[in-house]
């Protein structure tokens, strides 16, 4: 029991056995105030980092009581278009006419952090006109509206029914399913591609999940997933303060070996990981809120000045030049596998 949620103790690593070593104690939710305290194991084999005390699967509920489902869509300003469209246009073969000149989005396409950007807001998903793509934990339906207007035929799962409710309205459909994806009942070999972003380290059982992802995968399909990297820059430099942390919504956090171990267990194959460092300048900020104020509500870092931003923001320059000469330590790991 933790705070008045119940809670089980996982000792050995969920994926190789592993028993745990201690990373983080006493920990509190400096977020939207989830009572408890919490600790953090690692296993000193694959890497992997985990919540050791799990709440229940009934106490889940719990921990999101206050918490954001996802942001609304906001217009895309000029710049945006340049990143979003443009720059998927160049790298990713979409087929979208471009509201500005050609010339612009070549350079942009040139400048790395701008292309890690591009890529994502795409989840590394080459242009497959019409072709089905699902969304597993797609919120309020952001990221499966943008996909959307780029070409896609679009489908999600969410288990929160506001969030279902406003994606269904903003996709203008009712392709979204209200539930996990093991509930879904989707067909054997349906989708052309999937995709997740911060849904994994959720989940109580990550492996069965990607082996349903995989089932319901067409031969040749791609699967892309964003979650968490535990040994990313700012995880190192702030620790128990990385805004990554997330306790005590984050049941486990992944490593670069075991994500892609895990992945190979799961059955995919031509397995890739990547540490892009798109998050870099809001991790770093949220961090550094949690270490100075010991608070950060909401979760999202607001109104900070403009000495703070700019540290941010060579934090940000700094991890992607690591990154870019061979230090995977980018804010996110990218699971890019085919069934």
């Amino acid at each position: 029991m933790s705070g008045g949620i119940r809670t089980n103790e996982l000792l050995n690593c969920y994926h190789c056995g592993s028993t745990g070593c201690d990373l983080y104690q006493g920990l509190e939710d400096l977020m939207f105030g989830v009572p408890g305290q919490w600790s953090f194991l690692q296993c000193p084999s694959c890497g992997l980092a985990w919540l050791k005390n799990q709440p229940i699967v009934e106490d889940i509920p719990k921990l999101y009581e206050s918490y954001y489902t996802h942001a609304s869509v906001e217009p895309d300003n000029t710049f945006k278009k340049i990143v979003k469209i443009g720059i998927p246009v160049h790298d990713f073969a979409y087929n979208q006419a471009l509201p500005h000149p050609r010339l612009l989005t070549a350079i942009a396409a040139k400048i790395g952090p701008l292309r890690e950007i591009a890529a994502h807001s795409v989840m590394w998903q080459k242009a497959k006109t019409g072709g089905k793509l699902l969304d597993f934990g797609c919120g309020a339906g952001v990221d499966l509206f943008h996909l959307q207007q780029m070409g896609w035929q679009v489908f999600g799962t969410e288990p929160d029914p506001k969030a279902v409710e406003a994606a269904r309205k903003l996709l203008n459909n009712d392709n979204v399913f209200e539930g996990f994806l093991e509930d879904a009942g989707f067909d054997e070999n349906t989708f052309d591609a999937l995709t997740s972003s911060h849904v994994l380290e959720h989940l109580f059982d990550p492996l069965t999940t990607l082996k349903e992802c995989r089932r319901v995968m067409k031969p040749g399909a791609q699967l892309t997933f964003a979650t968490p990297n535990i040994d990313s820059l700012a995880s190192r430099h702030f620790k128990e303060y990385w805004r990554g942390l997330e306790i005590p919504r984050h049941l486990f956090l992944f490593s670069e070996r075991s994500l892609r171990e895990m992945a190979e267990k799961a059955g995919f194959r031509n397995i890739k990981i990547l540490t892009p460092s798109c998050y870099a300048f809001y991790i770093w900020q949220g961090s550094y809120l949690l270490k100075t104020e010991h608070a950060l509500p909401g979760g999202i870092p607001r109104n900070t000045g403009l000495g703070i931003k700019l540290r941010a923001l060579f934090f940000w320059g700094m991890e992607f030049l690591r990154n870019h000469f061979g230090s995977p330590c980018g804010e996110e790991l990218i699971l890019i596998a085919e069934k």
